[in-house]
């Protein structure tokens, strides 16, 4: 898998990785990493500012926290509606990412260049498709207005994978122990490839989580601080135990077991995991969580005694 987070005012990418031929368990501290400029450019979250997305016949104006999901094959674009705007996207299988490095520059500066008058290259597009990336250019989609409304709440999931918008705070949401899970998308949705969800918890409410350590055993996890403080510690490498803060991010390998602690009153995650069955930490609290409609934190939620067989059926060993 490959993460990318992209920033326009013009537009910025980070994206970085371990190299392929060592993979390796590793954490990013904020604003590092390989950065990418694409001079002139006007499964996406937003994290900032507003962005227009067009998949198939819909269109929607995201803001902080909404999601969208394109599935393969589908025609789809995306305009950037403010003067800043951040969003991140999950590339599974990871390598087509490299398509900005084709497309763009390489990029040393914080953040993006502050002004740059250059218009976008399409020369260098269309070398990149005709070199074989995986993008075909539609001529006849049109762009229409964003077109949200009351009969279109955009508040759940879909049943398969098809092309949908969640707004923030929407979806199922599952307790368990003294955190709690919101899927944006789960294999069923993405053809049994990826996850992405919200992993909230607080050092305030007493109790812990029914486990002490995880394992993975096929799934790489890669974990974005948003709020809070989060401890995570790598068994086996437990003198390098980092305290992650917002920014920061953590890539965890398939089969790496590994801890994560709150340390603050509250903690956010954004918790994206591909491989094996597509199967992240959500689904422990999906199964063996209680689902409430509530979006605040509350008391302590025991496990329901299915936790051990739907850890094993996702391919998590727990301890």
């Amino acid at each position: 898998m490959s993460l990318d987070l992209l920033r326009f005012a013009t537009e910025s990418l980070n994206a970085p990785l371990p190299t392929r031929s060592s993979p390796t368990s590793y954490v990013l501290e904020q604003e590092q990493g390989e950065s990418i400029f694409i001079p002139g450019s006007g499964n996406v979250l937003k994290v900032l500012g507003k962005l227009q997305v067009w998949a198939g016949p819909e269109s929607r104006i995201l803001e902080a926290g909404d999601f969208a999901s394109v599935p393969p094959r589908t025609t789809h674009s995306f305009q950037i509606a403010s003067n800043h705007t951040e969003f991140i996207g999950l590339v599974v299988p990871g390598g087509w990412e490299r398509f900005f490095n084709k497309i763009g520059e390489p990029y040393d500066g914080p953040l993006f260049p502050s002004s740059d008058d250059r218009p976008f290259n399409v020369g260098k597009f269309i070398a990149a498709v005709k070199e074989g990336a995986d993008v075909h250019p539609d001529r006849e989609y049109q762009l229409i207005e964003a077109n949200g409304s009351l009969d279109k709440p955009d508040n759940s999931l879909p049943e398969g994978s098809t092309p949908y918008f969640l707004k923030r705070e929407e979806g199922p949401k599952y307790f368990l122990g003294n955190a709690s899970a919101s899927p944006l998308i789960t294999p069923a949705q993405s053809n049994v490839k990826f996850s992405i969800a919200y992993i909230e918890g607080s050092s305030a409410i007493a109790g812990e989580l029914p486990w002490s350590t995880l394992t993975l055993k096929n799934t790489h996890t890669f974990f974005r601080i948003l709020e809070g403080k989060v401890g995570l510690v790598l068994v086996g490498k437990e003198n390098d135990a980092q305290t992650l803060t917002p920014g920061e991010g953590a890539f965890v390998l398939a089969g790496q077991p590994f801890k994560l602690e709150w340390k603050s009153t509250y903690g956010r995650i954004l918790a994206f995991a591909a491989g094996g069955k597509g199967h992240g930490v959500e689904q422990l609290f999906i199964g063996a969580g209680e689902r409430k409609d509530g979006h605040a934190l509350e008391a302590f939620v025991e496990a329901k005694d299915e936790l051990k067989a739907i850890a094993e059926a996702a391919e998590i060993e727990m301890q």
